[in-house]
């Protein structure tokens, strides 16, 4: 399957909600990381933008809390994968996420074969 640009734009937060395993970083405290800032943006309205470390902080207190070391995972994660093609490129697992999201938009938008 080959992505486009229109394609790889259409992406949200949300698409990207499994856990990246074997991510660039090959760190797994940086992939909950990871994981939870999808989790927020999609939470948020879905879509990507800016999210500062204060508003990590208050939307990881409502899930129960974080810790100090995570903050600092925060500020080395986000900046990587606070766009589509960061996130695309932060782990195969969020690539084939990428990939099943888009098959499904364009079988989703594709008309349905006419049967006679």
């Amino acid at each position: 399957m080959s992505m486009t640009k229109h394609d790889i734009n259409a992406l949200t937060p949300g698409d990207f909600l499994c856990h990246p395993f074997d991510s660039v970083t090959q760190h797994t405290e940086s992939e909950i990381v990871a994981h939870n800032i999808m989790v927020i943006c999609k939470r948020r309205g879905d879509r990507w933008g800016e999210l500062t470390r204060d508003e990590y902080d208050a939307e990881r207190e409502k899930d129960g809390g974080l810790s100090a070391a995570e903050l600092r995972e925060f500020d080395e994660i986000y900046p990587r994968i606070n766009r589509v093609l960061g996130a695309i490129t932060f782990s195969p697992t969020w690539l084939t996420a990428a990939e099943a999201a888009i098959d499904a938009a364009i079988a989703k938008a594709e008309p349905a074969s006419e049967t006679k």
